[in-house]
């Protein structure tokens, strides 16, 4: 029997092509995130992921999203255990709820 993948954090990344005419587009961004178990999205485009998707597939998913010339997708893992910064009080309560030394 195959083990299940461990939840973590993905930082993600995603803006449109220049030519990509729906207004809608962090909308069909949070369609494909919706498909995880949490997210949370801190700028325009910006998100941190909770989830057990390997980051090439969940970039995969979004660059079908994110078409057009000049498109930009980046996934990668983010590791919450040393971290820093200012942030909302609600980035906050979010992330050491997922986090690992939550």
């Amino acid at each position: 029997m195959a083990e299940a993948r461990r939840a973590r954090c993905l930082h993600v990344s995603v803006l449109p092509g220049v030519d990509f005419a729906n207004v809608n587009f962090a909308d069909k961004v949070e369609d494909v995130l919706n498909l995880c178990i949490d997210w949370i999205r801190y700028r325009d485009g910006v998100y941190v992921v909770y989830t057990r998707v390997e980051p090439k597939e969940l970039a995969r998913r979004l660059v079908r999203v994110a078409k057009g010339k000049g498109a930009q997708v980046f996934v990668a893992p983010l590791d919450v255990r040393d971290r820093g910064g200012i942030m909302t009080e609600g980035f906050w309560d979010w992330l050491k709820k997922r986090g690992p030394s939550s």
